[in-house]
């Protein structure tokens, strides 16, 4: 029985993968119950593949190349003129809806990535169940797939043609801006990892919540900007080098004169004021500025008072 489906597909049967060099009127054709694809339909055309299957499908394709599945004894093919494709069985072969170029073909926890265009595997062995629609999480990145393994995610390069993240991460998100230093926010076991491109790990710290951005900050090397969304959220701040971590919950996060020894942050109630990654002062304070005295680290106004801060974290009023 043949009939049409969503996407243009034409369906007979279980599906299995073919993929298909030629640009002409490919059909399947019945003989003897069993099913192959002939150039027009027909046993009495040019036969392209012969019928020896228990049944036939045809994915339709923007990228210039069909996707041909059938279904063989219960086991799922790759059928084509690439010999190492059509050699490989499968429990079943994936052409997402979202997706237009890649299909995955899932065995015993492992799956093997078709690129329909280049009429080859992308990658294989990867231990996942499928590519998942990445459009939300990876809106900032080019040449990425996003794979699933249970409830878990991980990247596959399809520039590079390889893994650069196992399917391991409880989250998996592109970073804007997106650079090379900084592309990918994941999570896993509570812990925020910061990755570059080719998914080595530029830094991780522990935060209760994701993060969903992370800048440079300019002037000081190493030394990064943290943000994550939502009503609890707000900004942080991390330098790398000293481990300092400020927790990304206050409205704003200014280091004062270029310098990560001295973080300014403010809130709803007020500024308040980190020195060498340790808080000293709560954001209840009208303003803070750079101290013209020696000794001291800011100078600190509330109401009329006017406070010098020294590095113990003491305000004292000077004469």
């Amino acid at each position: 029985m043949v009939k049409k489906m969503e996407k243009n597909r034409l369906v007979i049967g279980v599906v299995v993968l073919l993929l298909s060099y030629s640009v002409s009127a490919q059909e399947p054709f019945k003989k003897e119950g069993k099913w192959g694809v002939s150039e027009y339909g027909s046993e009495e055309d040019s036969i392209i593949v012969p019928a020896e299957y228990d049944a036939v499908e045809i994915h339709y394709s923007s990228v210039g190349k069909n996707l041909y599945t059938g279904e063989k004894n219960g086991e799922w093919k790759v059928i084509s003129k690439n010999r190492l494709l059509s050699q490989q069985s499968y429990e079943k072969i994936v052409l997402p809806d979202f997706e237009d170029r890649y299909a995955y073909c899932y065995r015993d926890e492992y799956i093997d990535i078709v690129d329909l265009k280049e009429q080859d595997f992308l990658v294989r062995g990867v231990q996942a169940d499928a590519i998942v629609d990445g459009s939300y999480q990876l809106n900032t990145a080019e040449n990425v797939l996003l794979i699933a393994r249970g409830k878990n995610y991980g990247l596959i390069d399809t520039k590079e043609k390889k893994l650069i993240l196992k399917a391991e991460y409880e989250s998996v998100i592109s970073n804007e801006p997106f650079t090379e230093e900084l592309a990918f926010l994941v999570v896993k076991s509570g812990i925020n990892y910061v990755l570059n491109r080719s998914g080595e790990v530029a830094f991780e710290i522990e935060v209760p919540q994701n993060l969903t951005k992370v800048e440079t900050v300019l002037e000081i090397e190493n030394c990064y900007t943290l943000y994550v969304a939502g009503k609890k959220g707000g900004h942080g701040f991390y330098d790398s080098d000293n481990e300092w971590l400020i927790p990304p919950v206050y409205m704003s996060v200014e280091p004062m004169e270029f310098v990560s020894e001295v973080i300014v942050v403010k809130d709803k109630k007020g500024y308040g004021l980190y020195f060498e990654g340790k808080q000293l002062l709560d954001c209840k304070y009208d303003s803070i500025s750079k101290s013209d005295k020696r000794g001291y680290l800011a100078v600190v106004k509330q109401k009329e008072e006017e406070f010098y801060l020294n590095p113990e974290g003491k305000l004292v009023t000077l004469e």
